[in-house]
């Protein structure tokens, strides 16, 4: 639940991306929507603040996100990030402890005012950046999915593929 562990995470992934050959574009949209995706989990998921008390009042949803991160039963609850690389495609896995929600109860995030509303707007470059995005039934776990053109790096080296 710690968002200062999201740089390093980013990096990594950053990094990871650029040897499977992916140019500075996609790479960006990867992590933007990865970076969506765990503070997703991190704020609704694990720490189950709504979209509407940010809307409401920011000031207050990062205050109380202060005090939760301290509280349990929140303090103990983790984010799970599992990577998987292969020549065709990344697939990045993101789940939290939280309660879940309804998938389904998700406002539409390509509707036209999607774009003016802070509530949603994760989700709408998440969909926006990635070929795939599913949910578990538990509305705890989200799948990113994107193709790649190539796993050879810059410098003509076989990049390692597999799991993070």
């Amino acid at each position: 639940n710690d968002c200062q562990l999201l740089k390093p995470v980013l990096g990594f992934v950053h990094e990871s991306l650029q040897c499977l050959g992916m140019d500075l574009t996609e790479i960006t949209r990867v992590n933007v929507a990865l970076q969506e995706a765990l503070a997703n989990a991190i704020f609704h998921g694990n720490l189950e603040l709504s979209s509407q008390l940010r809307e409401e009042d920011e000031s207050l949803f990062f205050r109380l996100a202060a005090e939760r991160q301290q509280q349990a039963p929140y303090k103990n609850r983790r984010v799970f990030l599992h990577g998987e690389l292969c020549r065709e495609k990344i697939c990045l896995v993101v789940r939290d402890e939280g309660p879940g929600f309804d998938p389904s109860r998700l406002p539409d995030p390509h509707r036209p005012q999607a774009i003016d509303c802070t509530c949603g707007r994760g989700l709408l470059l998440i969909h926006s950046f990635m070929d795939k995005v599913t949910f578990n039934e538990r509305g705890n776990e989200i799948r990113l999915v994107k193709s790649v053109r190539g796993s050879l790096s810059s410098n003509g080296q076989r990049c390692p593929t597999g799991s993070m």
